[in-house]
């Protein structure tokens, strides 16, 4: 993500998009995921669970 801002602001050109990274991992200790994301500024990202339940 950093270094696509760095080139983003160096080069002569207008650009734009939409970039979401995400990585999900076991958790060292349990049986549940860690997720760990970032996005390009944007909007805050909706999750929705297999039970329909939607949270921030």
């Amino acid at each position: 993500m950093s270094a696509l801002e760095v080139a983003c602001s160096i080069l002569p050109i207008k650009a734009g998009g939409t970039l979401v990274h995400a990585r999900l991992a076991p958790v060292h200790d349990g049986p549940g995921r860690d997720l760990t994301w970032c996005n390009a500024g944007h909007p805050p990202l909706l999750l929705r669970a297999p039970d329909a339940h939607v949270a921030l």
